[in-house]
């Protein structure tokens, strides 16, 4: 009796949760599922049921193709600028010396601002001040505008995001290098191995499964680039830096190609899905090697 009363109250106390979680997430995915096999604007009050067409439109539209090659790309360039100022930001700030709190302080600022914001100060930087800068400097490659190109403009975006997103690996990083045994580092030294040795035999081993989260986090944010596009570039300059995001935005709230932006949608969780799974399963197999 008294168990029935205890999964009476779990069941009461989990139920507005649960509620809450299917109408704004698993609801909005069913339907979005449902909606990509059809040709709904995202306004009319009738549609058609057109199967797998968006989805072979999607592999035949060169732009949409492009949004994924670009997204997958900057993922890329995010996870490598990211985990490595990180590891190197983490190893300096595990250091005692002068100014430590200081810096501390500086390089975790960005991390309480919105991506936004930031990318608007980043757009007036790139528009306005790094040209006058460059011309003042006699500097070419400053004098115009990172995103006037679409071999720079994707850099533009880079700095913006990584400027901020180093702070919460930085962070992670540390509490990693904290939970290292220092009779390691002082057994290694005894025996000759210098700074580079124990950086490679007891460091990077002890902080695999740190630098798997920050790959992780790293990874993510770059799939699912937004805001920072949004406001820096808008996809800018002729549509070249459109991630799977933005595009799916403009498909949908731009060009009310409702149906076709949702196929999009899927095809960006199918991703995000395949990388999750591949991330469980390496944590896992450091899991047993531990």
């Amino acid at each position: 009796m008294h168990s029935k009363k205890r999964l009476r109250s779990h069941y009461l106390f989990t139920a507005p949760v649960t509620l809450i979680y299917a109408i704004f997430f698993f609801l909005p995915l069913v339907l979005g599922i449902y909606y990509s096999f059809t040709n709904w604007n995202g306004i009319a009050t009738e549609f058609k049921f057109v199967g797998l067409a968006n989805f072979r439109r999607l592999l035949a539209d060169a732009r949409a193709l492009g949004t994924v090659l670009f997204t997958v790309r900057y993922a890329v360039m995010l996870c490598a600028a990211t985990v490595g100022i990180s590891l190197i930001l983490g190893l300096l700030l595990n250091q005692a010396f002068r100014g430590k709190k200081l810096l501390k302080s500086v390089y975790f600022y960005p991390a309480v601002m919105g991506p936004m914001i930031i990318g608007l100060i980043f757009n007036e930087i790139y528009y306005r001040a790094l040209p006058l800068i460059g011309e003042a400097l006699g500097i070419e490659l400053l004098s115009k505008s990172l995103i006037s190109s679409p071999k720079t403009a994707i850099f533009a975006i880079l700095i913006a995001n990584v400027w901020q997103s180093v702070a919460i690996p930085t962070a992670i990083i540390i509490s990693g290098l904290q939970s290292i045994p220092a009779y390691l580092y002082e057994a290694a030294s005894i025996d000759g191995a210098n700074a580079f040795q124990r950086f490679r035999q007891i460091t990077l081993p002890y902080l695999a499964p740190t630098l798997t989260i920050v790959l992780v986090l790293a990874v993510k944010d770059g799939l699912l680039v937004f805001d920072y596009i949004l406001a820096i570039t808008n996809g800018a300059p002729a549509g070249t830096t459109h991630s799977i995001g933005t595009f799916i935005y403009y498909q949908a709230f731009q060009t009310y190609d409702y149906a076709f932006a949702v196929a999009n949608s899927v095809v960006l969780f199918i991703f995000i899905a395949l990388f999750g799974a591949l991330q469980i399963n390496l944590m896992k197999r450091l899991e047993a090697k531990e």
